[in-house]
Formats: structure tokens, sequence, C-alpha cells
């Protein structure tokens, strides 16, 4: 879609206050195994 990887970690990152940092930690993560595995 043309998202790149710095604008989905800064979307998940702005969640911070919402879910809480365990959650954002865990989503950042999730994120970039997915967006390493996309890219290969």
């Amino acid at each position: 879609m043309g998202t790149k990887p710095e604008e989905i970690y800064h979307a998940i990152i702005l969640l911070t206050s919402t879910i809480g940092f365990p959650d954002v930690a865990a989503a950042l993560s999730w994120a970039k195994d997915i967006i390493e595995k996309e890219l290969k």
C-alpha cells in the first residue's frame, strides 16, 4: 500500500498512552517481524 515501516512504527508508538508500554513493545516487535519478512 506504500506505507513506510517508519510510519507504521510511529503509529504504534502513538498508542503508548492508550494501550500501555508493554502492549506497544509487543506490537512493535510483531510489526518488525512482519515487515522484515515482507522485505525479504
